[in-house]
């Protein structure tokens, strides 16, 4: 989780420099919170799955998918705000 952790805001930092201070903030975030659920799934995935961890599982949540390793409600009121966050 520390290595995601750290890879997310490493991610969403070069997003944050790649774009100019004029582009939208709501964009920004948007564009950081597809980047972090494509990494959760990606990791969860790897995790999750394959190595079979269980270290989160949203199967259990309304509109969750990548065999449970993503969830859109995650997406929209948390990513979004870390985002702007970071």
């Amino acid at each position: 989780m520390f290595i995601l952790g750290g890879l997310i805001a490493f991610v969403v930092g070069i997003i944050n420099n790649a774009f100019s201070f004029d582009t939208d903030f709501l964009l920004q975030g948007f564009i950081g919170s597809i980047s972090i659920t494509l990494l959760e799934a990606v990791f969860g995935y790897q995790w999750n799955v394959i190595e079979q961890l269980d270290i989160w599982d949203y199967s259990n949540m309304l509109f969750s998918g990548v065999a449970g390793q993503v969830c859109l409600e995650f997406s929209i009121f948390a990513w979004i705000p870390l985002s702007f966050m970071c």
